[in-house]
């Protein structure tokens, strides 16, 4: 009198286990893709900055007048050259 009982069309919990796993996975590899990329974006403004920077320092020392040069350039200092682009263009506005 063992009748057999249908089974229903479940997943079991390691195969959700899984699943939820690889969604923190994504999740976590796709984060990290963006913190990369804005490091990336960052150091290349840096790069840049500095790049203007010491162009601007040749110029001047290879003119006569060296008091005013870097005061009257168009280089801005050095600390706001390595601010975030949108941070320099509202401190411009």
């Amino acid at each position: 009198m063992n009748a057999v009982k249908p089974r229903r069309h479940t997943m079991y919990p390691p195969v959700w286990l899984g699943i939820l796993a690889t969604i923190a996975i994504v999740g976590l590899l796709l984060a990290f893709h963006h913190v990369l990329r804005g490091a990336v974006q960052q150091g290349e403004l840096r790069r840049q900055a500095t790049a203007t920077h010491a162009e601007a320092v040749w110029r001047c020392n290879s003119l006569r007048n060296l008091d005013n040069c870097l005061v009257q350039s168009t280089v801005p200092r050095d600390d706001t050259l390595l601010q975030a682009p949108s941070v320099a263009r509202v401190a411009d506005r």
